[in-house]
């Protein structure tokens, strides 16, 4: 049901011209008039497990919850939010932004109770279920005034109106929703559990890649392929388009199961939130459905697997060579195929990674030196880094790819 406020507050052209008086309905709520209150943000409905003092229709305006119904609201992620509706348990997808909050894909369950005060007498408790549920559905402004969570129409008049129950909350996972700026530019793995909800089911030992790009496109690697869709990110609310895959088939197994279930669960998202290097991808219920983590070259012994040779053409390495690459703190090092070298790094964590002067030891291994020479100025010239499907790619100022590594040495089976 759509609440049509008939009474609009007369002085709601005096409120934006900051006069002293705003005149308000008596019957349908009010608007926040000249009093102090400021538009909500995430950290306001984070703050607290919030009660329902009143609620606003129509026909009766303000209703207060009667004192043996308990209706609640509380922050779960930083794009869901539920509670108790007096009856039910509910939840919903919710994106605010400067007091503009929207309410999606409202789910509740659906059970009939009777509440009885002292004196036995039944609370209309489904009534006030009713309203409260109907109310949120339908809320376009959220403002703290005097303490008190308000939840308003479009034109700022009250429709539900809490209050701090006290409470600490209990549920709620750390973050705040995404924008392009925290997502593009890195390579995020998919982890095979949610974190305190190890229900998803995923193989951890199949990779799945997820890379946000500047142009409006994502990629990765679903376990089985390569796959890429079209998406927009704002303010948390993730739109991914059509997904297609490419590749070769397939056999039967973990890699081809993962990537029917990661494909259906990507196509089921509708928002994102971050915290430190975790993204969690959100359904459209606001549930957490996806986990990734960036990746970090950092602490891995890479295995140089390819590298690009004065021709530009892809040399693989020999099996009875073997060249290594290890980043820690600020130092790198390894074996260059004969010798052993080192030298200083700096990363910014994403996909900056530069090296200083390298030394090395002086021995001489026939047939290796003219490798390691070139393994050895092609690292000089190392400028980015990329990690995708367990290799590190290596490439230079201009953005092209000059080695590749695996976690992996030549010749290792990955079974």
């Amino acid at each position: 049901m759509n609440v049509n406020f008939k009474l609009k507050p007369a002085g709601f052209l005096v409120l934006l011209i900051g006069l002293a008086f705003v005149f308000v309905s008596g019957c349908t709520g009010s608007s926040p008039g000249n009093a102090e209150w400021v538009p909500a943000n995430q950290s306001d409905l984070q703050s607290a497990v919030w009660n329902l003092e009143y609620y606003v229709t129509e026909e009766e305006g303000r209703v207060y919850v009667p004192d043996g119904v308990e209706v609640d609201l509380e922050c779960i992620n930083p794009g869901l939010l539920g509670g108790s509706a007096g009856c039910n348990g509910y939840s919903s997808a919710y994106f605010l932004d400067e007091g503009n909050i929207s309410v999606v894909s409202l789910f509740h369950t659906d059970k009939e109770c009777i509440r009885r005060d002292k004196d036995m007498m039944e609370f209309d408790v489904m009534g006030v279920e009713k309203h409260f549920l109907e109310q949120l559905n339908n809320v376009s402004r959220a403002y703290i005034l005097d303490g008190k969570l308000v939840f308003a129409d479009s034109d700022y008049n009250e429709m539900l109106v809490f209050v701090d129950s006290g409470k600490e909350p209990d549920r709620l996972s750390p973050g705040r929703m995404a924008d392009p700026g925290d997502v593009v530019g890195y390579t995020w793995y998919l982890y095979p559990d949610i974190d305190r909800n190890p229900k998803s089911g995923y193989s951890g030992n199949v990779t799945v890649t997820l890379t946000f790009g500047e142009d409006g496109e994502l990629s990765g690697y679903s376990g089985c392929k390569n796959y890429s869709a079209g998406y927009s990110l704002e303010k948390g609310r993730l739109t991914i388009g059509e997904i297609e895959t490419e590749g070769n088939i397939c056999p039967a197994g973990e890699g081809l199961e993962t990537e029917y279930r990661y494909i259906d669960d990507l196509e089921l998202i509708g928002g994102a939130y971050v915290n430190e290097d975790k993204l969690y991808l959100l359904n459209f219920l606001g549930a957490e459905s996806l986990m990734f983590e960036r990746r970090s070259p950092e602490g891995i012994e890479w295995h140089l697997a390819s590298y690009y040779d004065r021709d530009n053409a892809t040399v693989f390495m020999p099996v009875d060579m073997e060249i290594t690459l290890k980043l820690e703190d600020g130092k790198a090092g390894g074996n260059a195929g004969c010798n052993t070298y080192f030298s200083d790094y700096e990363t910014d964590g994403n996909r900056s990674l530069t090296f200083g002067m390298i030394g090395m030891t002086e021995m001489y291994c026939e047939g290796k030196m003219d490798l390691e020479s070139r393994y050895l100025s092609l690292l000089e010239t190392t400028a980015e880094y990329s990690i995708a499907g367990g290799n590190l790619k290596l490439m230079n100022s201009e953005g092209n790819t000059t080695m590749i590594f695996s976690e992996l040495s030549v010749g290792e089976d990955s079974e």
